[in-house]
This record gives structure tokens, sequence and C-alpha cells, in this order.
């Protein structure tokens, strides 16, 4: 199993602005290609990676063998950037840097997007997600990124290339997604020749960090699947 860094993204150098999304996908396409790397190559990401993994096989046909989708950000026309995405507009306004990784604990725990994640994946975001720097904890991934990751997530287009991904898709969504409710997610996995999709129960966006156990085993099933084939 291979997990890293996106660029922009923990201990990933910064990258130049407006962010391309398909820089994310030439990133793991070199990590997927990376030297010494052999036999099948599975592919598991949510939301921003899963898009970018989509992205990876449509920049490499064949380089990966297949494919888990977690509420992945691939949406239909118009291909634009949205420069007053609310996400965006929360991003710039995102507190940046704590006096310890305590301190950003208890500030992450009491927000309403946190509030429903599992304890272990907070405690794992508070570990990955901040570097120490001057004597603070500040994010790993600088607001000002983050928020233009969010003004250009419906430029990429992936949406319109689905059919040229060949290999097993499984799509997975929360229940309560504020994003993915169940008949896009249906008509998603439609668009791919090998397409299919589950709805995990009581969960939503943020499906892997409030039910990592579901989660998981869903994603251990689909790969034994993916293995017998």
């Amino acid at each position: 199993m291979t997990a890293w860094d996106a660029p922009g993204h923990g201990g990933s150098p910064a990258i130049p602005m407006p962010f391309d999304w398909w820089d994310m996908a030439r990133a793991a396409l070199d990590v997927v290609n990376r030297p010494g790397s052999i036999g099948p190559q599975f592919g598991v990401g949510h939301s921003m990676g899963g898009a970018t993994l989509v992205m990876t096989e449509l920049l490499d046909p064949g380089s990966l063998q297949g494919l888990i989708l977690i509420e992945p950000i691939i949406l239909p026309p118009p291909f634009r950037r949205i420069e007053e995405h609310p996400l965006a507009v929360g991003a710039t306004r995102r507190r940046s840097s704590f006096a310890t990784r305590d301190e950003a604990l208890d500030t992450f725990s009491q927000k309403p997007g946190f509030r429903s994640w599992d304890e272990r994946a907070l405690q794992g975001y508070v570990e990955g997600g901040l570097v120490e720097r001057d004597g603070r904890f500040w994010l790993a991934c600088d607001p000002h990124l983050e928020a233009d990751l969010y003004r250009s997530g419906s430029v990429h287009g992936a949406y319109e290339r689905l059919s040229e991904v060949h290999c097993p898709v499984l799509i997975l969504a929360g229940e309560s997604s504020d994003t993915h409710a169940e008949p896009f997610v249906a008509h998603l996995a439609g668009e791919f020749p090998d397409g299919r999709y589950r709805v995990i129960p009581g969960t939503g966006h943020f499906l892997p960090m409030e039910r990592p156990d579901l989660v998981a085993g869903q994603i251990a099933d689909e790969l034994r699947r993916l293995s017998a084939v």
C-alpha cells in the first residue's frame, strides 16, 4: 500500500496558483509509475483524491486496474472556475496556526464539519495536517491554496471522458451527503463502462473519517473482488 501527500498538502512543496487539478493527476501518475512498482495497482481516493485517480487513468490508460472512488469531485458542465465558491470564501477566513497540537485538536473538535468524525481520524488529521514552524503549528495546506482548489474544482472536465475509463469502478457515497445525492451517484457510476456504487448509511461527504470501519470494510471487500478477477 502506498499513500502520498498531494501537491501543496502535508510534506509536499507549495504549488503555484491558479491551481490546475490535472497537476494533481500528473503527480499521482508519478507515484503509480514509480520505479520498482510491480503487479496490478488499484486506486482508492476521497473527494479531490477520487477525481485525481480518474484523471490519472485518463492520462495513462491501463495504469490502474481498478478504482474505488469515495465521493469524487467529478462534476458535469459548465466547466468553469467559481471565484466566489462558498467553500473558498470559508477557507480564506480559516485560522491557519495554533500554539500546540492540543489547541488545534480542541478547536477542530468544536467545528461543525468535524463533530461527526471518528476520534482516531481527527487525531490523525491533527498529526498529519499540521507542520511546526517558528514555534507554532501551521496548517500544512495553506488556506489560500485550499480556496483555489475549491474555485477550480469544476474546471477539469473529466466528467466528459468517463467512458474512456475501462477498469472496474466502485463509487462509495454518504447517505446524508450534501455533495453526492444518490441519484447523482447512480448517474455518475453509469457514465463508466464498468461502474457501480454503494451508499454508506449514517455518513456524509466525510464518510472515511466518520465511519472508517465501514469504509475500510467496503474497500477490503472490493480489493478482494478485483484481485480475484
